[in-house]
């Protein structure tokens, strides 16, 4: 299974377009990188933060930590002696009932909904 990273999901990832620069340092740390991202990214990235109440700053440092987070997990899959296992177990148990009751959305109607919501492009 591919698992597509929360910075690549919202076009933070590797790469991206040249002649837009946008100075994002962190004022807690003595080192400061300078990236250069579009003028709709950087956009984008200030609406996301504010959205959480966060600087871009703050906003970007989440992501790139949640990305870590997210990839260690896709390495390290749970199993029984996990603390988390019974957790998600029961939370997908509980969703596959309501998937019986037809208490569910299809999973395409919930994605365009997520990309609207949070303004991703197909």
């Amino acid at each position: 299974m591919a698992w597509t990273s929360r910075l690549e999901s919202v076009g933070l990832g590797i790469g991206g377009e040249q002649g837009y620069t946008s100075n994002i340092d962190s004022q807690t740390q003595e080192d400061a990188m300078e990236i250069s991202i579009s003028s709709e990214l950087l956009q984008r990235a200030r609406e996301l933060a504010q959205a959480e109440g966060l600087t871009v700053e703050a906003y970007v440092e989440r992501l790139i930590r949640e990305d870590h987070e997210w990839r260690e997990f896709a390495e390290d899959p749970l199993d029984a002696t996990d603390p988390e296992f019974e957790e998600v177990r029961e939370a997908v148990m509980e969703g596959l009932e309501d998937v019986e009751r037809g208490d569910s959305k299809p999973a395409a109607e919930v994605i365009a909904e997520l990309r609207a919501k949070y303004g991703i492009s197909d």
